[in-house]
C-alpha cells in the first residue's frame, strides 16, 4: 500500500473574510496559495496538499456545522528552529501565537510546536518533531 494524505480537507467556517484574512498570513508562509474565493469557497494549495474552507449554514446544527467542539488543523515542518521563526513571523505581522514555541508533551511527545485559534475557535498548530526531517503534511482533527 502506498502511503495516504488528505487533500483537500474541507472546514466548514462561520466568516468567510475573516478566515481569509487569517489563513492568507498563516498558510502564505507554509508555501500554500490561495487558490479561489468564490461563493461559499476558500481554497488553499502547497501543490500536493488542499485545504478548502466552507461557509458554514447558519440554520444547520449537529457535526461539521462552525462552532462544533474544537476543530484541528496542524502541519509539520523541518525543524524545531522553523517553529519559533514560524511564530516570531505571525507576531510580528499581528498573529502571536496562542500558546508556544513550546514542547507539547500531553499533546505530541517528543515535538515542539505553536498553536494559534482560527476566527472560528479551531486549534491550527504548526509542529515539528525533535529530530530534524522533511515535512511530510498536513492533518485534521475534527472535535466531537
Amino acid at each position: 500500500m502506498t502511503s495516504s494524505r488528505p487533500s483537500p480537507v474541507a472546514i466548514p467556517v462561520a466568516d468567510l473574510v475573516r478566515t481569509a484574512r487569517f489563513y492568507d498570513a498563516f498558510l502564505g508562509p507554509l508555501g500554500f496559495r490561495r487558490l479561489v474565493r468564490a461563493g461559499p469557497y476558500l481554497g488553499y494549495s502547497n501543490g500536493p496538499i488542499s485545504v478548502w474552507f466552507v461557509a458554514a449554514d447558519p440554520a444547520r446544527s449537529g457535526a461539521g456545522a462552525a462552532g462544533d467542539e474544537r476543530d484541528h488543523l496542524a502541519f509539520e515542518v523541518g525543524s524545531e528552529a522553523e517553529v519559533t521563526a514560524f511564530a516570531q513571523a505571525l507576531r510580528v505581522a499581528g498573529l502571536p501565537p496562542d500558546r508556544g514555541p513550546d514542547e507539547h508533551r500531553d499533546l505530541r511527545p517528543a515535538a515542539v510546536s505553536s498553536l494559534w485559534l482560527d476566527p472560528d475557535g479551531a486549534v491550527v498548530e504548526v509542529f515539528a518533531p525533535r529530530r530534524s526531517r522533511a515535512p511530510v503534511a498536513a492533518a485534521l482533527h475534527r472535535g466531537r
